[in-house]
């Protein structure tokens, strides 16, 4: 009898080289495993309805996915089967086909990137309005593109890269190295940003915003505020005078996002 507790990682944690999920009998429900399960949906290895339980079907499904993508097959959903996994599934979602270049986005194509991180993130605990206000500074910061460069500068280490412009694109890239993880992917960087709230690093609480990162990701606040919050508190521009801009950006993300 398998009884394994899925409960005791999170997906981020599991993809940062920390346990894995493997069958339960008990049939406890784990929303990570759940996004697992949708995951392995789309990529064509039938889990049924997601339910965040790891039974026999899912048990099946990774096996299945393990053998295809040449790793070890065990039933333990570790770091390099999600990794595979969230490869396998980057462009293929619900939302469409997402866009990925080193080019500035239009509005529409914003949009589906938009929709996906939003899916992606409140699946992660996060709040609606937390989610677009951290928009409403990605459409300044990239045109919520992973692939863009500062400036469209390509392979210019110490400028920015990526969803919110990490700067240098050194420190990212070689984090995202380091995961095996592939640094121009949208899910990457979405793991780095769960990384960064899970370990303190890049976002700081201000006297203008006193929001702990943590605090930010379930906030109720509007999205309008959560914009500035990220703004000051994340982004740290030189030019923090964006407040209007970021937070009718993040309002609008909240308008016309499901």
């Amino acid at each position: 009898m398998a009884n394994y507790d899925n409960r005791r990682y999170t997906y981020a944690q599991i993809l940062a080289g920390n346990g894995y999920y493997m069958k339960d009998d008990q049939l406890r429900a784990t929303p990570e495993v759940k996004v697992m399960q949708a995951k392995l949906n789309t990529a064509g290895y039938n889990c049924g309805t997601p339910d965040g339980k790891f039974g026999k079907k899912t048990d099946a499904a990774v096996r299945a996915f393990q053998s295809a993508k040449r790793l070890n097959i065990d039933g333990k959903a570790g770091r390099k089967t999600l990794t595979a996994l969230d490869a396998a599934t980057a462009n293929n979602n619900s939302t469409g086909t997402l866009y990925n270049s080193n080019s500035y986005l239009t509005l529409d194509q914003m949009k589906v990137n938009a929709q996906y991180i939003l899916d992606y993130l409140r699946n992660r605990g996060w709040t609606k309005n937390a989610v677009c206000g951290m928009l409403g500074n990605m459409q300044t910061e990239s045109t919520i593109n992973p692939g863009i460069w500062q400036s469209l500068k390509k392979n210019h280490l110490p400028g920015g890269f990526g969803l919110v412009q990490w700067t240098p694109a050194s420190k990212y890239i070689n984090w995202a190295n380091a995961q095996d993880l592939e640094a121009a992917n949208i899910d990457s960087q979405l793991q780095r940003i769960l990384y960064e709230l899970e370990n303190g690093e890049q976002y700081y609480a201000t006297h203008a915003y006193h929001l702990s990162f943590e605090a930010f990701s379930k906030s109720t606040e509007t999205a309008y505020y959560l914009g500035c919050a990220f703004l000051h508190n994340y982004e740290r521009p030189k030019n923090s005078f964006q407040n209007s801009t970021r937070g009718r950006q993040a309002t609008y993300w909240y308008e016309n996002l499901t």
